[in-house]
């Protein structure tokens, strides 16, 4: 912009009534084409990690409202603390597991398929009582009703959809099937009650993993986790209140406790820091376009004053004189918006493919970036053409 702008100032008169029309004066249309296709570049990358930042958001939103309360307990302890948080007001929902679900085990095993084939992979081992699923909002896609399967079997399992697409199967077809069956490093008692929706655990850029859902079997030596779902409303009062179920379960332990969905957000915290420096960057590159633009017109339309008042005394109406003066800037932007779309495509593509869970790249993000520039740039420019524009003729026949 301050290049343009002195360059701008340092033409003759001459130079400045045909600015928008000799060939003279094309670096300076190459100079804003540039300055457009950074800005839209830029701007179509913004609206594509915000909406990558949406799709995060929205994955994690099960795990909004949910705090995770661990520590090794006493069984009486852990009972009257369940109790005493179940009857506080702002409280939804208690279930007890072992660790807090980012923080769960991780196993090393083989997952077998009919076939004979064996497959390595991780699976994540969580437990939780039979109001895990509600806690977490989670869906069961089949099987048995995870409350009851307590009371029938109290060795009853749960594995996640791609626990059952690893193995090839349907997801009907493992029901009552013994988890040993499958899995390696599954007991010999284990028996799968159903399959529930994947969910993340983990940053997108990770693939979801198999997980195995058991029910939570107190130990005295290890750590017992409180999951607990608050409804939102009242939450400073609410968290008042859970400290004070703490304090009178645990006077002399200090209180401490997880927030689920914060902790989610840190493990995808480089798309929130990506998206932050885009923001900062198109707001830089958009003010930069608008001095340049501001400077150039004022210039140029500063010298067709003349040019104005004899075609307002011929009978232009103010529109026409607008668009007479505007037509060259859109017409660069034009250039500029063709150009910046499959370098801005591009780069964007290889940016998501760092992402397993992704947003596709969409239309409405390049034509958003249009319509703002373009209404930035009618902004920017009007003020000195609808001024010049409006002035008497008779005044603008005695400028130079």
């Amino acid at each position: 912009a301050w290049i343009m702008s002195r360059k701008i100032s340092r033409l003759s008169g001459s130079d400045y009534r045909l600015f928008f029309a000799t060939r003279k004066n094309r670096w300076i249309g190459t100079l804003i084409t540039v300055q457009f296709v950074v800005a839209f570049a830029l701007i179509i990358a913004t609206l594509t990690a915000n909406r990558q930042v949406s799709l995060v958001k929205q994955t994690g939103n099960r795990y909004r409202n949910l705090i995770e309360i661990s520590g090794v307990m006493e069984i009486q302890e852990l009972q009257k603390l369940t109790s005493r948080l179940k009857n506080i007001p702002g409280v939804s929902g208690v279930s007890i597991g072992n660790l807090p679900v980012m923080n769960s085990w991780i196993m090393h095993g083989t997952l077998r398929k009919e076939t004979g084939e064996e497959i390595e992979t991780a699976v994540l081992q969580l437990s939780g009582d039979e109001e895990l699923l509600d806690i977490l909002n989670l869906r069961q896609l089949s099987g048995d009703d995870w409350r009851s399967s307590f009371q029938i079997n109290p060795y009853s399992v749960l594995v996640n959809k791609t626990f059952v697409d690893i193995l090839g199967k349907r997801e009907t077809e493992l029901t009552n099937e013994p988890l040993s069956k499958y899995f390696d490093v599954g007991d010999s008692v284990s028996v799968i009650a159903g399959v529930v929706e994947d969910f993340h655990f983990n940053s997108l850029e990770e693939k979801t993993t198999s997980f195995v859902i058991g029910r939570y079997a107190y130990d005295p030596r290890y750590t017992s986790t409180l999951r607990v779902r608050l409804d939102g409303k009242n939450d400073s009062e609410t968290f008042s209140a859970i400290k004070s179920a703490w304090w009178q379960t645990f006077p002399d332990d200090g209180f401490t406790y997880i927030d689920t969905y914060n902790e989610f957000i840190k493990l995808n915290i480089k798309i929130f820091e990506m998206s932050r420096l885009l923001n900062m960057y198109s707001f830089i590159s958009i003010l930069l376009t608008c001095f340049g633009l501001f400077g150039i017109t004022f210039y140029a339309v500063r010298q067709r004053t003349k040019e104005i008042g004899i075609r307002k005394i011929n009978g232009a109406k103010t529109p026409q004189l607008l668009w007479l003066l505007m037509k060259p800037i859109f017409i660069w932007m034009a250039i500029a918006f063709v150009v910046a779309v499959p370098i801005a495509w591009w780069f964007i593509e290889r940016w998501l493919q760092q992402f397993v869970y992704r947003i596709d790249v969409s239309v409405s993000s390049f034509l958003l970036a249009l319509l703002l520039v373009a209404v930035i740039t009618f902004l920017t420019v009007n003020w000195h053409v609808w001024r010049t524009a409006r002035s008497n003729p008779v005044e603008s026949l005695k400028s130079e």
